[in-house]
């Protein structure tokens, strides 16, 4: 999958960058802000997902956090019959450190 600025991961990687992510951030609100925008492209192959969210990180034993908001940009393809994400990328929009 091509992930984020890091290039094509493995999911070994990505697994493992995420659950960094949570040990560092152990408290994470999501939020949707508006609409799921899908668009198919022309080969009909794939389908993009875009999507903005409000987010808020907190970690209560160092007590610091960030908040702020993110547009969010997935791409999905059907591979042997199941829906695979093959991209992901997330751009931070706004962010505030409390």
């Amino acid at each position: 999958m091509n992930y984020h600025l890091e290039g094509i991961k493995t999911k070994d990687f990505i697994r493992q960058d995420k659950q960094l992510y949570y040990q560092r951030w152990p408290v994470v609100e999501y939020k949707l802000d508006d609409e799921i925008a899908v668009q198919d492209l022309p080969d009909n192959e794939f389908k993009v997902v875009t999507f903005t969210t409000s987010f808020n990180v907190y970690n209560p034993e160092k007590e610091n956090g960030i908040k702020g908001k993110a547009l969010n940009t997935i791409k999905i393809r059907l591979i042997n019959g199941d829906l695979k994400i093959i991209d992901e990328k997330q751009q931070v929009l706004s962010r505030k450190k409390y």
